[in-house]
């Protein structure tokens, strides 16, 4: 059971399956850990919904949180944190490890457990093809439904449907809860700001804040974490499969909107003064930031 087909297994839901078995020392019962996350309440005949607790763990050990076999419900990492901010981390994580799963080529299909992430790179470069956001909602569900299908599936014509209008909302669901598109009142778009802000103060650990780096620097060490981004592994097989060719020394739309926002936001600084090669940001008329040469990942204290 893949992620986006386990339909009642969401965020808040596996969180709370990993918080119960993480209590426990990283192992239940699957009946005791179906009782948990649906107890019969005083009053009621009715059984819990089985489907609904199969459908939670199934979409827990999509993610990787849990060993294979069935019974008993066993951690990997008995210890796993659970705060949000961290477990939306290892969601993210998760999914760009589920989508380094297939050797993707151009003429093959990629397995379900990627289709997520690699939706999300197909948004990144229609993006750009589209300058902007705004095809999003003049496009209806079948039309997206129908391209990224064919994106996913490469130059194979035959196999299953790997994505269709069931699947989106809850794609949109866990891309929320990672951080990279913003879901709201029956709208979205991607928005990666929140999730570069995490990714960045961990490249801050290595770098240093309040220190200029180089965006080429930056870049190289976002790519690992982020390769839905410019240059990364998954972005580069979206800009094959689309037959784009980006704008050299361009950064990407859903890229130089995440920097601006977080520039905007005092999060980090960006200066073109400067030796370093520098990188244009998506042309944008209502700003005046319009190039890079070094950002600076601000400290704690000055946020």
């Amino acid at each position: 059971m893949s992620l986006l087909s386990s339909t009642q297994g969401n965020f808040e839901r596996v969180r709370s399956l990993v918080q119960v078995l993480a209590a426990h020392g990283g192992e239940l019962p699957r009946a005791s850990a179906l009782s948990w996350l649906q107890p019969r309440w005083k009053g009621l005949d009715h059984e819990p919904s089985s489907s609904a607790g199969t459908q939670i763990i199934g979409a827990c050990r999509s993610l990787g949180f849990l060993q294979e076999g069935s019974d008993p419900l066993q951690l990997r990492n008995p210890s796993v944190a659970t705060d949000i901010p961290t477990f939306a981390d290892l969601v993210h994580e998760a999914l760009v490890s589920a989508g380094h799963s297939d050797p993707a080529e151009d003429e093959l299909s990629i397995s379900e457990d990627a289709v997520p992430i690699w939706t999300y790179a197909w948004f990144v470069v229609r993006c750009d093809l589209e300058k902007g956001t705004s095809w999003i909602s003049a496009t209806t569900a079948k039309d997206l439904e129908g391209a990224i299908d064919g994106f996913l599936r490469g130059t194979s014509a035959s196999g299953t449907k790997l994505f269709n209008t069931t699947k989106l909302p809850y794609w949109r669901r866990w891309l929320s809860a990672a951080g990279l598109i913003v879901d709201t009142k029956g709208r979205y778009f991607p928005d990666l700001s929140p999730r570069l802000a995490r990714e960045l103060a961990a490249v801050a650990i290595k770098r240093g804040s309040d220190t200029e780096i180089p965006i080429e620097d930056l870049l190289e060490d976002l790519r690992p974490r982020m390769p839905y981004l410019d240059g990364g592994e998954f972005h580069l097989q979206a800009v094959k499969r689309l037959r784009f060719a980006p704008p050299p020394q361009q950064l990407s739309f859903i890229l130089s909107a995440g920097l601006r926002t977080l520039h905007e936001d005092g999060v980090i600084e960006l200066s073109t003064i400067g030796d370093a090669p520098s990188q244009s940001l998506f042309p944008e008329d209502i700003t005046t930031t319009k190039a890079v040469r070094f950002v600076t990942i601000k400290s704690q204290a000055d946020q």
